[in-house]
């Protein structure tokens, strides 16, 4: 199997926010197993709902040994409310989101949230 592919970081628009999820843990258990068959479905959604949100996703990539995706949105608020209703449906367990400030790279550590994601998808907000 090949490795997997890593993030290509690029500059984040001074208008964007760039928030870093990272999936813990992203083995056998049943919430991730349910997450992953699920996933090439969530991403097909994301990428015909995320421009209406102004919302973009890449991923997913392994990290460090960790599942990492990159969300980049017009606000922190409508990326994470993206994140949890489009793309960690149904739940994969332990989700954190390391947040940027406006026009920055999201952070590799630091603080981070804790998301919970929502089990029936909400309608993505727009600009």
């Amino acid at each position: 199997m090949p490795p997997a592919p890593r993030y290509q970081r690029e500059a984040v628009p001074p208008d964007q926010v760039e928030v870093r999820l990272v999936l813990y843990p992203y083995g056998k258990e049943e919430p991730a197993v349910r997450w992953w068959r699920e996933l090439p479905q969530n991403l097909s959604r994301a990428a015909a709902v995320g421009p209406q949100a102004g919302v973009t996703v890449q991923g997913p990539f392994v990290e460090s040994e960790q599942l990492t995706l990159y969300v980049r949105g017009p606000s922190d608020a409508t990326v994470l409310e993206f994140a949890r209703s489009q793309v960690l449906r149904p739940s994969p367990g332990r989700v954190y989101a390391f947040v940027s400030a406006p026009g920055q790279l999201a952070p590799q550590t630091g603080r981070a949230v804790l998301l919970d994601a929502t089990t029936r998808p909400t309608p993505a907000r727009t600009r």
